[in-house]
């Protein structure tokens, strides 16, 4: 094992539900680092002075002391930048101080005009393997989607429906192996943008995908997804979405294609973008 400890901790501001919606994240870095022979352990609101501590859910609130006294490493999962999320001013100066890790290099521009911070990806999931069940086109829901609604997202599913299609919409705040049940009792997930940024949703994607269940998702100009994903993912542009519903989803073709995708999933390995964050931030604290 390495000398290096590591705490992941999640940010939960007054019992706030919703940020049980980075146990997903937290796990897979857990996993990650394990892989490479770290202790990791995931707490909740916990800082340990021992450990280099990866924070999530920080745009919520976070005492900027805390990136001072300790070995802190702010993990970014917000759309920042033009036409992506409002975050306060205090999160943004948090990111343009700290040692940080994202998902998506269009974020970075937003805090910092280096391209130093470490681009980490989300990928397949093995711990999630034996949760596989029925074949996806035995599955009783159609299409499901998972995430919070707006207006946009709202008008995107009515199309589905108009396309003769059934969508069930899990109720925002049910997290975990609830929402996992959910999840693989479905013939595939539809992924579509909350913002205009339209960036890449992988941190939702990826763990529908290792649970086995197939993911649809909205595709624009804008929206740059990981490799790894390109072959495990079905594609369609906002026009297309009634027209695919109606002559591709359901059909024996989607469904050996759906099963192609979640094979190819497996097959990509992103643990090296973990290795070099790592020694990234080893070199920034002096480890």
């Amino acid at each position: 094992m390495n000398n290096l400890n590591i705490n992941i901790c999640i940010v939960q501001i007054s019992g706030n539900t919703h940020a049980l919606g980075f146990l997903d994240q937290a796990r897979y870095f857990q996993h990650q680092f394990r892989r490479l022979g770290y202790e990791a352990t995931i707490e909740i609101n916990r800082i340990r002075g021992e450990c280099v501590n990866f924070i999530f859910g920080a745009h919520a609130g976070f005492d900027t002391e805390l990136a001072r006294h300790y070995r802190c490493v702010i993990v970014n999962l917000e759309q920042l930048g033009r036409e992506g999320a409002t975050v306060s001013g205090s999160y943004i100066q948090l990111l343009k101080t700290s040692v940080v890790v994202d998902y998506d290099q269009s974020n970075v521009s937003a805090y910092r005009s280096s391209s130093e911070t470490p681009i980490i990806t989300f990928g397949y999931a093995p711990y999630l393997r034996s949760s596989y069940s029925t074949e996806i086109d035995c599955r009783p829901i159609d299409i499901l989607f998972v995430g919070s609604m707006n207006e946009r997202r709202h008008r995107i599913l009515r199309e589905i429906q108009l396309a003769g299609v059934s969508v069930s919409v899990l109720k925002v705040g049910i997290y975990g192996e609830v929402r996992d049940k959910e999840i693989m009792r479905s013939k595939a997930v539809f992924n579509c943008h909350f913002y205009e940024s339209a960036r890449f949703e992988q941190a939702r994607v990826f763990q529908c995908l290792s649970l086995g269940t197939a993911v649809i998702s909205e595709r624009s100009s804008n929206t740059k997804p990981p490799s790894i994903f390109e072959d495990s993912v079905f594609w369609t542009s906002i026009e297309n979405v009634r027209t695919f519903f109606e002559r591709e989803f359901g059909t024996d073709e989607f469904f050996d294609t759906a099963r192609s995708h979640l094979y190819n999933f497996g097959t990509h390995d992103v643990g090296e973008q973990y290795r070099s964050a790592i020694e990234y931030i080893k070199e920034v604290y002096a480890l």
